[in-house]
């Protein structure tokens, strides 16, 4: 039935009736003993609508006279697929049978309860004629796509399903046992590729048990199932997962960039399709998806060359699984575009058998990447076990650097001491002989600035060790940095620079360690004078806020530049300024002293302007107000463990 066949047709009764065999009628086959004899209905005009309007069902009748030229009772299969169907079948005695069928009516409410095909059943006695009167209701601008009616014998409709039952069945059957295989290969390797495999499985999948109405028998038996747009979006779902799948697997922007650019345009496309789809514009969407999928499928097996070219390993495993169904899909889609009636006939099993070829074949290809993932993470473990044997190397032997540092630092410790002791005993036994001083001097002075060399280094060896521990006390900062000023004026004087403290807000009182917090502001300051120019300045400001407290050195000397900044705080840096009163510098001081006042939960910050000064702050997180306590005099030295 054509006409029935046409979802865009409307009655007219205006029109005058007149036969319309060709559209009518029934294709009939002298083999299946049944033919229609005649069918005739009012005239029929084609609607315009681009898209659904409201929805609401155009309704025609059509009547066909049946006759039976068999010499047995025959039953017959007459599908519809149509949105709904009420059939009154008028037999020569005047009895009637009702039937109603068609997409729009749940599965329980139809006489023949099959959910694919749409149809009813009627059973003809020997030769018997008979008059079936049909109301068809159709949406308008509906998707469906309906073929000729042709009668099926029951028992041959019947032999026919339960072949289709057992090859479904197989279908989702193997579409499931790799879903759930590759769905713990991605568990297993953390691998987007078999996640995307596992998606379009699923979604290709429910399109074809929507398509088969196998998901509405076991689903929506007493609903209206959502037929069109289910298997639409499902074929969509199915679509976008595929060329996920092939961009993660093929890894497209490395190897294929113009093939995945176009992918991504075509993902694109497919979500104007999917909105088109959600608007009702079935006219349309359809046809656009079709041609979008002839994108993908040339696109994705490009790709595959792209990528094969190129040297990529599991391509070669691609291209062969992507060869089978691209040529099945190219001749399905064309089937869709230029022969719908030859589609609806050998289409799905034709689609349905590629699909399931390229699925295995996906799941060769993936154990490609199997072999390549497990090498990589045996590769992974093998640079991992030598990276933590060198790390353990390097750890080993800087804890051996560090126990050898303390151990020099403390055996040369006495040694200097005594010959600092010696030249100052040299001084008082010979004051006649200013030659001797002068020798006894400069030996007292390298003795010295060795002396703050292996303090810098036991205290670095501490450190680094861990073994540092602070003797926290409440403590007056101002005092102890006006103590500060008080050493280092005389360094100051001598080379004619300006050595001031300026002490802001209220009482500055921190819970420190009186000689940890003394060191890194001697070191500050000792810098500060270090570096500035002969008639320079050397402000030292304290300020008191609601949470910290902040000692600030700022000197007006040639100050840093970005480079220099960066490795501030590293040891043994040499800095592009050079001291101005050719003082000793270890490289050292300032590395200590940053990682006292983290000790101290505190920091060191600096500004400073090429040409125009630095300013070195230490920051200190305040304590409780408590009453000031005077720290005795602590050992600089710290707690070390001999080996």
């Amino acid at each position: 039935m054509a006409a029935a066949a046409n979802a865009q047709l409307v009655l007219t009764p205006d029109r005058p009736a007149k036969p319309l065999a060709t559209a009518l009628e029934i294709n009939s086959d002298a083999s299946l003993s049944f033919a229609a004899a005649r069918a005739d209905t009012a005239g029929f005009a084609r609607a315009k609508s681009f898209s659904p309007d409201d929805g609401a069902p155009e309704a025609y009748w059509a009547r066909v006279a049946l006759q039976s030229v068999a010499d047995v009772p025959t039953e017959w299969v007459l599908p519809l697929a149509l949105h709904d169907v009420s059939a009154v079948l008028v037999r020569e005695d005047g009895r009637m049978e009702r039937h109603r069928t068609g997409r729009g009516v749940p599965l329980a409410e139809r006489t023949f309860p099959v959910a694919q095909p749409v149809a009813i059943q009627v059973a003809l006695g020997p030769r018997e004629s008979a008059v079936l009167y049909l109301k068809v209701a159709e949406p308008r601008g509906s998707y469906a796509t309906v073929s000729s009616p042709i009668p099926v014998e029951a028992k041959a409709f019947e032999r026919s399903r339960r072949r289709s039952d057992l090859f479904q069945g197989l279908f989702a059957g193997v579409f499931l046992a790799l879903a759930f295989y590759n769905l713990f290969l991605f568990w297993s390797f953390r691998d987007e590729s078999f996640l995307y495999y596992v998606l379009f499985l699923l979604f290709s999948g429910l399109f074809w048990g929507v398509s088969t109405g196998h998901v509405f028998e076991l689903f929506w038996p007493q609903t209206v199932a959502p037929y069109e747009a289910l298997q639409f979006f499902a074929l969509a779902g199915a679509a976008v997962m595929y060329i996920q799948f092939v961009r993660r697997f093929l890894d497209t922007r490395r190897t294929a960039p113009l093939p995945d650019q176009i992918l991504r345009a075509l993902l694109v496309l497919w979500v104007g399709c999917i909105l088109l789809g959600a608007l009702g514009v079935w006219n349309l969407a359809p046809d656009l998806a079709a041609l979008t999928s002839i994108g993908i499928l040339t696109t994705t097996f490009s790709a595959g060359i792209a990528a094969h070219r190129r040297g990529f390993a599991p391509a070669r495993a691609y291209l062969f699984a992507a060869v089978a169904f691209l040529a099945l899909g190219l001749a399905y889609i064309g089937l869709y575009l230029f022969s719908p009636t030859l589609q609806a006939s050998i289409g799905r099993p034709m689609l349905q058998v590629s699909m399931l070829t390229e699925a295995l074949l996906l799941a060769l290809a993936l154990s490609v990447r199997i072999r390549i993932l497990t090498s990589d993470k045996a590769a992974a473990d093998i640079a991992r076990e030598k990276a933590e044997a060198t790390a353990h190397a390097l750890q080993e032997t800087d804890a051996l650097k560090t126990r050898l540092l303390g151990i020099a630092a403390h055996d040369l410790r006495s040694p200097l001491t005594g010959i600092v002791g010696f030249s100052e005993m040299i001084e008082i036994e010979t004051p006649e002989r200013p030659d001797v001083h002068d020798m006894t001097s400069a030996i007292r002075r390298g003795a010295q600035r060795m002396l703050h060399l292996i303090e810098d280094l036991l205290v670095t060896a501490a450190l680094d060790g861990g073994r540092l521990r602070l003797n926290r006390r409440p403590t007056a900062l101002a005092a102890l940095v006006a103590d500060v000023i008080d050493d280092y004026r005389s360094r100051a004087d001598a080379k004619q620079q300006a050595l001031s403290l300026h002490h802001e807000g209220g009482l500055a009182l921190a819970s420190v360690d009186p000689d940890r917090c003394r060191a890194i502001v001697e070191n500050l300051v000792s810098n500060a004078i270090k570096y500035t120019p002969y008639g320079g300045t050397v402000r030292v400001e304290l300020a008191s806020g609601a949470e910290h407290v902040r000692i600030a050195v700022r000197d007006n000397g040639p100050g840093l530049s970005a480079d220099d900044q960066n490795a501030l705080f590293q040891r043994f840096r040499r800095l592009t300024p050079n001291p101005t009163g050719e003082e000793a510098a270890s490289g050292l001081g300032l590395s200590i002293a940053q990682q006292l006042a983290r000790l101290h939960g505190g920091r060191i910050e600096v500004e400073s302007t090429l040409g125009e000064g630095s300013v070195f702050t230490f920051v200190l997180p305040k304590g409780e107000e408590c009453p000031v306590a005077v720290a005795p005099e602590a050992s600089c030295e710290p707690e070390l463990q001999m080996a």
